[in-house]
């Protein structure tokens, strides 16, 4: 079966005291790697992407095959003393900090899809104010929330 994912992708690096590790990250690449999982696809992702996505690829078919530029969008989490700071980067030349209240994991109730609610309410704020600051602390809030729901007890909130 052919199978073409529209999106975006990203690259993941992740810190905390003791581990940290960088992958390819959205929703498209986590599709990806779910349907990799049946027998007999082909898969395409078509999203726009830097020459540093090509070492996450894992092997992934991409659309454009050449990359637009040099830097793909990149999610920074930084887990440091149970705060949590989270950093959208897109070139060098301009660095947002996001920081957000750490969730003990002992609260946690499903962390499943939350990095793609962030990225989803990261691209809805941000198409509403042209603002990398505003979209980063609404997503953070919108993943933050997530946390403490399994996905039928969502109810998100837009207004924020």
């Amino acid at each position: 079966m052919k199978i073409t994912i529209l999106g975006h992708v990203c690259i993941d690096k992740n810190t905390s005291e003791n581990s940290s590790y960088t992958a390819a990250g959205s929703p498209a690449m986590f599709m990806n790697k779910i349907f990799r999982q049946l027998p007999d696809n082909q898969l395409t992702i078509i999203a726009p992407y830097g020459a540093d996505f090509l070492e996450y690829a894992e092997n992934g078919k991409l659309y454009p095959e050449k990359p637009s530029g040099k830097n793909t969008l990149v999610y920074e989490n930084i887990t440091k003393g149970g705060a949590r700071i989270q950093k959208a980067h897109h070139t060098k030349e301009k660095e947002i900090p996001l920081p957000t209240k750490a969730v003990p994991e002992s609260e946690v109730v499903d962390s499943v899809g939350s990095g793609d609610i962030f990225s989803a309410g990261f691209a809805h704020r941000y198409q509403q104010t042209h603002s990398l600051e505003k979209a980063g602390r609404f997503a953070n809030e919108l993943a933050r929330q997530c946390l403490f729901y399994t996905p039928s007890e969502i109810k998100p909130r837009l207004d924020n």
